[in-house]
C-alpha cells in the first residue's frame, strides 16, 4: 500500500481525516479514563474554582432575582 502524498488534494485531505480521528480517540479516552478514575476529571484539575464558596455565593447572586419596577 502506498502512502499518500501531501501535495495532492486528496493526500492532504486523508492526513487531516486521520488527524480529525486521532484528536477524536484522544478525548473520547481522556473522558473514559476520567470517567472510571484513572486520570482527573475538570473538577479535580481546577478545585478552588468548583469548591469556593465565593464564586458559588457570587455566581447565584448574580442569577437572582431583581425587582423591575415601572417608572
Amino acid at each position: 500500500m502506498e502512502i499518500p502524498s501531501l501535495i495532492t488534494i486528496q493526500g492532504a485531505y486523508d492526513y487531516f481525516m486521520v488527524l480529525l480521528l486521532l484528536i477524536a480517540l484522544f478525548f473520547a479516552a481522556y473522558i473514559a479514563a476520567a470517567y472510571l478514575g484513572f486520570l482527573p476529571g475538570p473538577s479535580e484539575l481546577v478545585p478552588e474554582l468548583v469548591a469556593s464558596p465565593l464564586a458559588t455565593s457570587a455566581v447565584a447572586a448574580s442569577f437572582a432575582p431583581t425587582a423591575v419596577t415601572a417608572g
